[in-house]
């Protein structure tokens, strides 16, 4: 899928080591996911000093998806190698 026109590179299959634990500004539960969300998104990090990835819920689970589908979250350290990344299932 590339890298998005403002900087974002997805990597399926892991999340960052830094998350921004509690930190939900863009999106809410029970809304869709959609561009509009995505470039909202990516804009919020990129405005954060802090910010350094986002992170999106990509399980299948119906009630998680209801929670974490419209609700990014932010990585705060550097993602350098596959050391600052970690597994997701």
């Amino acid at each position: 899928e590339g890298v998005t026109d403002r900087g974002f590179e997805q990597r399926r299959g892991a999340r960052c080591a830094s998350e921004m634990v509690g930190v939900h500004p863009v999106g809410g539960v029970g809304e869709r996911w959609s561009r509009a969300l995505w470039e909202e998104t990516q804009d919020w990090c990129l405005a954060q000093q802090n910010c350094t990835g986002v992170m999106l819920y990509v399980g299948r689970d119906t009630m998680n998806c209801h929670y974490w589908c419209a609700r990014p979250q932010f990585c705060s350290g550097p993602i350098v190698s596959d050391a600052d990344l970690e597994e997701s299932k």
